[in-house]
C-alpha cells in the first residue's frame, strides 16, 4: 500500500505533461496493487515482475557518472551477506549436533535484522531448498533427532508498518499449494529462487579461520561461503503478493552447506542449499533521470537539464521526478544570483515558458591555461591537521610498545561526525545486541513447543560456537570493519564459569578470506569496555513486540499450515543512540588505528524477572574509514577551516569517502566569480590544493597562489 500511494500521487502530478518513459514505467507499477495482485498473478504472471533496468545504482554493479550505490540496497546486501555467512559457518561445522541453532534462533535473528536496521528493510527470510535442511530441533517424544525432515524451511519475518516496532514472524512455504521451490508456480513472484537455489552461479569460496578458545589449542577451520567477487545478488523489482503486498526488491546471498550432512558429511564439497533474503520496498529506492543507456536505465534522458549543464543524480527522491541537479559544465558559470546547481525538482515544477528561458549557464570568456608552476613562497603553517597526520605516521607495529601510552590515542574530538559516517558499522553491533537481548529475555532456557500432532520442537541455549560464528560473520560482510567483539559480563554466559568474549578480526597480511577469532578472556580482564554503557537505563530501551507462527506439523503439509506460538512476544533492546564510539587508538597487537563502537545487551533474571545488563557488542572500524571535514567551522570539529581554499573567491564543499586524510573537499567558485581555466574542470580538488600548498610550504615551485576563481568578466588575471 505504501508504494501504491506514493506512485499514485506522482502520476496525478504529472498527468498534464506529455508522457515519456517515466510515465510508462509508472503506469506498469500502478497496474498491480494489493487488491488485484493475486488475480494478476493467476492471469498474467509476468506483470508482477519488472525489468531489471528500472533501478540503477545496484551495489557491486558498474555505476554511471556521479552515481552512488543505493543506500537501502547496500545495507540490505551487507546484512544478507552477514546472515548467509553465519548460517554457512554454523551449519557446516555443527550439522546434526547440539550446536546447531534452534528454531527460535532463526526467528529472533531475523527480528533483529529488521529491528536494528529500522526502515531500511521490511522483510527478512532464510530459505532452504528441498531435502537440504536437517534440523536437530524437531524431536520425537524420546528426544532423538528426526533426520528425515525433507520439507522446505522458510522462516520469514516482516514489519507491516515501518513506524511501529511490531513484527509478524511466520514460516512461509507450508500448507497446501505453497511450495516456493516449485518453479512453475513461483518463478516470477519469487525471483530470488532463481538466483541461488538452482545452483546456477559461481561456486562457493573457502575462508581460512584460526579459532582460539580459552584453555584449548588453536583450531584451523575451512569454511565455504558466498562467492567473494559477488556475494550478493539483487532481484528485479517484483510485487510480493503473499506477505508484503507491495513492490519490493530483494538482496539475496547464498547459504552454503553439505547436501546430506547425515550420511556424507565432509565427503564432498558443500554447495548452495539455501539463501538469505532482505526485502527493500521499491518506494524507498531512487531512480536516475540523467542521460545514459536506456537499455540499462529506463528513465535515462528524462531529466530536463539544458545543454550548458550536466545532470547529476541526487539520493532521497524515490520514484519521483526531480531527483537530480543541473550543474554548469566546464567553461560555463552560473548567472548572477544563482549559487550552485539548478535543482531538478524546481525545474520539473516550473512553467514551460519559464523553463525555456531559465536554468541556463553562461559561457565564460577568455579562459586561461592553468600555470604549470608559479612563484615560490615559504610558509610556516602549523596546525592540528598537520600534527595529527604526523602522529598517525609516527607509530607502527615495530615501535608501538616503546611509545608512551598517551601518544597511541587521539582524544574524542576526532570522532567528529562518526555517528553519521560510520553508522553502518555501528548497526552491525546493534543488530547482534538486539538478537542477544531477545534470546536472553525469552529463550535462554530450553524452549519446547508442541505442534498440532502433539510432536515437540525444541530450541536450546546459545553455544560458544554460535557466538564465534556471529562475530566472524560481522566482519566478513563489512569490509570497513577490522574486528567484531561480543563481551559477556562474568558468569552470564552459560557454559562459562568466568569471562567469555568472542572476538573476530582480519588478517591484514593475507587478505579478506583469512580471519582470526579468539576469546578475549585469554588476554585477561575486559570490563573497562563496559564503562560507557553498563549504566544504560532499562526504561530508555526500545520495546519490540511480535507475533510468531510456526509450522503446524512436522511435514509442513496439509490444510493446517501454521499455528500461532506467541501472540504478544516482547523484549527490550538498545538502539544506535544507546551505543557509544570510543576515542581513536592504535592497536599495538594488530598494527592498525581503530575506532570502536560498543552497545549493551540485556538479559532477564530468571529469579527476579528484572532486565539486567549482560555485556556489550563491539564494532572495531579502521580509523581511515572515517572522513574528516576540513570545511565546516563548527567549534566541535577539530579540523574546522583547515582547507586550503581561497576564502575570497571559493567555497569549501566536503567530499564523502575520502577517508581520514587531507584533501576530502573541493573549492567551488562563489557567486560573482567564475572558474578561469580551460582544463575541463569547474572547481579545484582538495587533493590538488593540499599538494600545491605543501609544495609552497616546503619552498618548492607551486601554483597554489593561482588556484582561485576570478571575478565575472575579469580578463587575464596575473598569477
Amino acid at each position: 500500500m505504501r508504494s501504491f500511494l506514493v506512485l499514485t500521487i506522482v502520476i496525478f502530478a504529472q498527468s498534464l505533461q506529455a508522457q515519456d518513459a517515466f510515465d510508462h514505467a509508472l503506469e506498469k507499477l500502478l497496474s498491480v496493487n494489493w487488491e488485484n495482485c493475486k488475480k494478476v498473478l493467476d492471469e498474467r504472471e509476468k506483470d508482477v515482475l519488472l525489468e531489471d533496468n528500472i533501478i540503477n545504482g545496484i551495489p557491486g554493479k558498474p555505476l554511471g557518472p556521479d552515481e552512488r550505490p543505493q543506500e537501502y540496497l547496500s545495507a540490505a546486501g551487507q546484512l544478507a551477506h552477514n546472515r548467509a555467512f553465519f548460517y554457512s559457518f554454523i551449519l557446516q561445522h555443527v550439522n546434526f549436533t547440539s550446536e546447531e541453532p534452534g528454531f527460535l534462533y532463526y526467528y529472533y535473528s531475523q527480528m533483529a535484522d529488521l529491528a536494528a536496521y529500522g526502515g531500511l528493510s521490511t522483510g527478512s527470510s532464510v530459505v532452504f531448498d528441498k531435502n537440504t535442511y536437517w534440523p536437530n530441533w524437531y524431536t520425537d517424544r524420546s528426544g532423538t533427532s528426526i533426520p528425515s525432515f525433507h520439507t522446505n524451511y522458510f522462516p520469514y519475518v516482516r514489519r507491516p508498518d515501518p513506524l511501529y516496532e511490531f513484527f509478524i514472524a511466520t514460516e512461509a512455504g507450508v500448507g497446501e499449494n505453497t511450495d516456493y521451490t516449485d518453479g512453475n508456480r513461483y518463478q516470477w513472484p519469487k525471483p530470488w529462487f532463481s538466483k541461488w537455489i538452482p545452483k546456477a552461479m559461481s561456486p562457493p569460496v573457502n575462508y581460512t579461520i584460526i579459532l582460539e578458545k580459552l584453555f584449548k589449542p588453536k583450531k584451523h577451520m575451512i569454511v565455504f561461503g558466498p562467492p567473494e567477487s559477488q556475494p550478493v545478488e539483487f532481484t528485479p523489482p517484483y510485487f510480493e503478493c503473499n506477505y508484503a503486498n507491495e513492490w519490493i526488491m530483494s538482496a539475496v546471498s547464498p547459504v552454503v552447506n553439505y547436501e546430506r550432512p547425515d550420511i556424507n558429511f565432509n565427503s564432498i564439497p558443500p554447495s548452495y542449499t539455501g539463501a538469505v533474503n532482505m526485502d527493500v520496498p521499491l518506494a524507498y529506492l531512487d531512480i536516475n533521470q540523467c542521460p545514459g543507456d536506456v537499455s540499462k536505465n529506463v528513465f535515462a534522458g528524462t531529466a530536463k537539464c539544458k545543454d550548458s549543464t550536466q545532470c547529476i543524480p541526487l539520493p532521497g527522491f524515490g520514484i519521483n521526478r526531480g531527483g537530480y541537479m543541473c550543474a554548469c559544465k566546464s567553461g560555463y558559470r552560473y548567472p548572477d544570483g544563482q549559487f550552485g546547481p539548478f535543482m531538478g525538482l524546481e525545474i520539473e515544477n516550473a512553467d514551460p515558458n519559464i523553463h525555456t528561458s531559465s536554468f541556463e549557464c553562461i559561457k565564460i570568456e577568455d579562459q586561461q591555461t592553468i600555470p604549470s608552476e608559479a612563484r615560490k613562497k615559504r610558509s610556516t603553517g602549523h596546525d592540528t591537521l598537520k600534527e595529527v597526520m604526523a602522529k598517525l605516521d609516527k607509530i607502527s607495529l615495530d615501535n608501538c610498545h616503546l611509545v608512551p601510552y598517551e601518544e597511541t590515542e587521539l582524544d574524542e574530538r576526532f570522532l567528529y561526525m562518526a555517528d553519521m559516517i560510520m553508522m553502518p558499522q555501528a548497526r552491525v553491533a546493534v543488530r547482534t545486541a538486539n538478537f542477544l537481548s531477545n534470546y536472553l529475555q525469552n529463550a535462554y532456557e530450553v524452549v519446547t513447543v508442541v505442534d498440532k500432532n502433539n510432536e515437540e520442537l525444541t530450541s536450546t541455549d546459545l553455544t560458544a560456537e554460535q557466538m564465534f560464528g556471529e562475530v566472524i560473520a560481522n566482519i566478513v560482510a563489512d569490509k570497513k570493519l577490522f574486528g567484531s567483539s561480543l563481551l559477556w559480563k562474568t558468569r552470564t554466559f552459560k557454559g562459562s564459569t568466568g569471562r567469555f568474549g568472542p572476538y573476530a578480526f582480519r588478517d591484514l597480511k593475507n587478505g579478506d578470506r583469512h580471519l582470526y577469532a579468539e576469546d578475549f578472556a585469554i588476554l585477561g580482564g575486559y570490563e573497562f569496555y563496559f564503562e560507557s554503557t553498563q549504566d544504560t537505563s532499562v526504561e530508555s530501551l526500545a520495546r519490540y513486540t511480535s507475533q510468531i507462527n510456526i509450522r503446524a506439523n512436522k511435514d509442513g503439509q496439509g490444510q493446517q499450515g501454521t499455528m500461532q506460538v506467541y501472540s504478544n512476544h516482547t523484549y527490550v533492546a538498545a538502539t544506535l543512540e544507546h551505543g557509544k564510539w570510543q576515542k581513536p587508538y592504535y592497536d599495538c597487537y594488530h598494527g592498525v588505528w581503530i575506532i570502536s563502537y560498543y552497545v549493551p545487551f540485556f538479559r532477564k533474571n530468571s529469579k527476579t524477572g528484572n532486565i539486567e545488563f549482560s555485556g556489550v557488542v563491539g564494532s572495531d572500524a579502521k580509523l581511515h574509514a572515517l572522513d574528516i571535514n576540513q570545511c565546516e567551522g563548527d567549534p566541535n570539529n577539530p579540523f574546522a577551516d583547515s582547507n586550503r581554499c581561497d576564502s575570497v573567491s571559493t567555497l569549501c564543499v566536503p567530499k564523502q569517502g575520502h577517508g581520514f586524510k587531507p584533501g576530502g573537499y573541493s573549492c567551488q567558485c562563489k557567486p560573482g566569480y567564475e572558474y578561469p581555466y580551460n582544463d575541463d574542470q569547474t572547481q579545484f580538488t582538495g587533493d590538488l590544493m593540499e599538494s600545491e600548498y605543501n609544495a609552497m610550504v616546503e619552498g618548492r615551485w607551486s601554483m597554489y597562489e593561482a588556484l582561485k576563481c576570478r571575478r565575472v568578466g575579469e580578463k587575464n588575471r596575473t598569477t
